[in-house]
């Protein structure tokens, strides 16, 4: 009789007994702080738009890029060397040494880079964004996709108006994935280039995919030429809920940590004569960011703060409108608008 160990198929969850994904993401970005923010190592990135928390609900870490989106370790390796899934694990229990734990019927002819991860090259950065594309492909849509909207106040005249269609696949570079039921694409335009963000509302690893970069603002071309209020705000969710609900045009950038070139407030302060910033409440974390970005943006250009009050337990306008309904969100909101008019 032969006593042998029967190995592992490579996957996340082998991948998982023999190190933790704390040990992935520390080979290859080196060491960080969980929550802190850090460069991001995907491409120039001069805000330290990148960070790597801990989820307590399902006891995983996950990286969060503010441009690209966010994943677990495998897809944090799959950027970096522009790997597929497969490949990417494959690279991680070589690199890790614990190959000796697998099957290796395909570790061996796993397709490793000769890019070298090197964080101060800006220059290589530039080229593996270059290199990296993104794509989606539209489907129909269906019963799912409107409910989903509905509960955000948004139907899909304001989606497709607003450049947003239900997507079944994206391709990164040259490798092509199979999206969650709830996939949505999302597009922009900046100096005719078209860009896109893929949302995965209920994915735990591939929430948010993009290509922008820092500069590209919200639903910029669905700004009217003027009017009298702007609202600038955090997410195309909440600018679309607040425009479907109120007809209020609203903008913002990627993140609200950003602070945005004073030329563009400028242009904005020309077209509206009053812009109001409405960003998250994170009324449940022990520093309210979101309150704390929009005062920096609101002293730093002389704008209008308001924020949905703690009592509501809503951090952005959509959670208001699903937590309590579109009518009374509306009265809310009318009621921060008129109660902090500057005269």
């Amino acid at each position: 009789m032969y006593n042998f160990k029967v190995k592992d198929f490579i996957n996340e969850e082998n991948i998982l007994k023999y190190v933790s994904d704390y040990d992935v993401f520390k080979y290859y970005i080196g060491d960080f702080k969980i929550g802190r923010a850090m460069n991001s190592p995907f491409r120039k990135d001069t805000q330290a738009s990148f960070n790597i928390g801990y989820n307590h609900v399902t006891h995983k870490m996950y990286y969060n890029d503010y441009v690209l989106g966010g994943g677990n370790f495998i897809m944090c390796v799959m950027y970096l060397f522009n790997l597929s899934y497969q490949e990417a694990c494959n690279k991680i229990v070589m690199d890790l040494n614990i190959q000796d734990n697998f099957n290796l019927f395909n570790v061996n002819n796993i397709p490793l880079s000769n890019k070298k991860f090197i964080r101060s090259s800006n220059q290589e950065l530039e080229v593996f964004k270059k290199q990296t594309k993104l794509y989606a492909k539209k489907r129909e849509w269906l019963e799912h996709d409107i409910k989903f909207w509905k509960q955000f106040g948004i139907t899909k005249n304001t989606l497709e108006l607003f450049n947003v269609y239900p997507v079944e696949y994206s391709m990164i570079g040259e490798k092509i994935f199979k999206l969650d039921k709830y996939a949505y694409c999302f597009t922009e335009n900046k100096d005719s280039d078209k860009t896109l963000t893929i949302y995965q509302p209920y994915s735990n690893t591939q929430k948010w995919t993009k290509n922008h970069d820092a500069s590209v603002w919200y639903c910029w071309d669905n700004l009217p030429d003027e009017g009298d209020i702007l609202i600038l705000t955090k997410s195309r969710k909440d600018i679309m809920s607040i425009f479907e609900n109120t007809n209020i045009p609203c903008t913002g950038l990627q993140n609200e940590k950003i602070i945005p070139k004073e030329h563009i407030i400028n242009e904005l302060k020309n077209r509206f004569k009053l812009i109001y910033v409405l960003y998250d409440n994170d009324f449940d974390k022990s520093i309210n960011w979101g309150r704390e970005f929009g005062k920096k943006l609101c002293d730093t250009y002389n704008l209008l703060q308001i924020e949905i009050p703690d009592d509501y337990k809503s951090k952005d306008f959509s959670d208001l409108v699903k937590n309590i309904g579109v009518k009374e969100s509306v009265n809310l909101l009318n009621n921060l608008i008129e109660s902090h008019l500057p005269f």
